[in-house]
């Protein structure tokens, strides 16, 4: 079972996430696809930006009939590039070019696949061991941390903290035929895990993976996914809920 739950937060006049979702049998095997993109705040019209990317994704994971998954994730990555480049997403005055950040998913049977651009996340949460981050963000927080020049509360204290590194979009690279490398993960994981992909203004309301799966083990009901996807949005919001938050939910 796989669903999704977007909102505009508590501090935003349009939403620019975008989320999209599917789920399909091939040679009789079930695969869930979930797709969150997160339109760059400072690009033109980050919401159209999202919203091509994540249907242009979900769509390209649908359709692709290879058996491998990273294949399909970086050939997903690169169409979502290219609609974005090619939708004529006007400018704004004052506003970068427009871009947004993405994270995918395909499930089969025991196997997660995720790829990656920017600093949307994947967690993952079995059903008896610690809930793990999955992604690793593209962003400058990660980049000095990283290469040992600030530790995280430096970094993030910074005026820069809230800056990518990669997206994808004219803001990255304005030729559609160049995408920008997505970062990648596969596992095989416990029956009954939870599969979380999430913008940041969702994953900014809870300090670690373990609060998110403390949020998770309240929800009222937590073997659906459409509801526990709506219990983790109300979550965020009540935490603060600033930023436009969007989730994802996939059952294995």
């Amino acid at each position: 079972m796989v669903a999704a739950q977007t909102h505009v937060g508590r501090q935003r006049k349009i939403n620019e996430d975008a989320v999209a979702v599917a789920s399909i049998e091939r040679d009789g095997v079930g695969r869930r696809f979930a797709v969150v993109c997160d339109g760059i705040a400072g690009g033109a019209h980050g919401e159209l930006a999202s919203s091509v990317a994540a249907q242009a994704a979900l769509t390209a994971l649908v359709e692709d009939d290879h058996a491998d998954a990273e294949f399909a994730l970086r050939r997903a990555v690169a169409i979502a590039h290219r609609a974005i480049c090619e939708a004529g997403i006007e400018d704004v005055r004052g506003k970068d070019e427009p871009g947004t950040t993405l994270v995918a998913a395909i499930a089969r049977a025991t196997f997660v696949d995720v790829a990656w651009v920017g600093d949307s996340r994947a967690y993952l949460l079995p059903p008896s061991a610690p809930a793990e981050l999955l992604t690793h963000d593209h962003s400058w927080v990660n980049l000095v941390v990283d290469a040992g020049d600030l530790d995280e509360e430096e970094a993030r204290a910074s005026k820069w903290a809230q800056v990518i590194t990669r997206c994808l979009g004219p803001a990255e690279d304005p030729d559609p035929l160049k995408p920008p490398e997505p970062s990648m993960r596969s596992i095989q994981v416990a029956p009954a895990s939870r599969l979380i992909l999430c913008s940041d203004g969702f994953w900014a309301e809870f300090a670690g993976p373990e609060e998110l799966a403390a949020a998770v083990a309240a929800a009222p009901v937590p073997g659906d996914a459409g509801a526990l996807a709506a219990w983790l949005v109300e979550r965020a919001l009540e935490a603060g809920g600033a930023d436009d938050i969007s989730v994802a939910v996939v059952l294995l």
